[in-house]
């Protein structure tokens, strides 16, 4: 079997150069996803997700939360607004255990 063409969700080998500004010091390296085919033309809010996903795993967590944030806005009941949520409360976790409470805190807040 050639796992080299199945999709994987796998933290990457490194983390980037520099963590952007707000990350946590001790954040779990960033994901890797690679897609089995591309989202289905006409469906903005699949791409939306993909970028912001692409930017958290690039380690531009500001960029990745503001479009995170953007979805849910937008398209509160949506699908992609639910997965936007669950990755939203994941940073937030991880400000947690990285010792910065007031960033979690903030992403709590605004989740409601």
């Amino acid at each position: 079997m050639d796992s080299e063409h199945e999709p994987t969700d796998t933290p990457s080998e490194a983390a980037p150069a520099s963590a952007p500004a707000g990350a946590p010091a001790s954040a779990p390296a960033p994901r890797t996803r690679v897609m089995s085919r591309p989202a289905e033309p006409g469906a903005p809010l699949t791409c939306l997700l993909k970028m912001a996903d692409d930017y958290l795993a690039a380690g531009d967590w500001h960029q990745a939360v503001e479009m995170y944030f953007s979805i849910i806005a937008d398209e509160p009941e949506a699908a992609e607004a639910a997965m936007a949520r669950k990755h939203l409360l994941e940073i937030g976790g991880w400000y947690q255990r990285a010792g910065e409470p007031h960033q979690a805190r903030s992403l709590y807040e605004r989740l409601l």
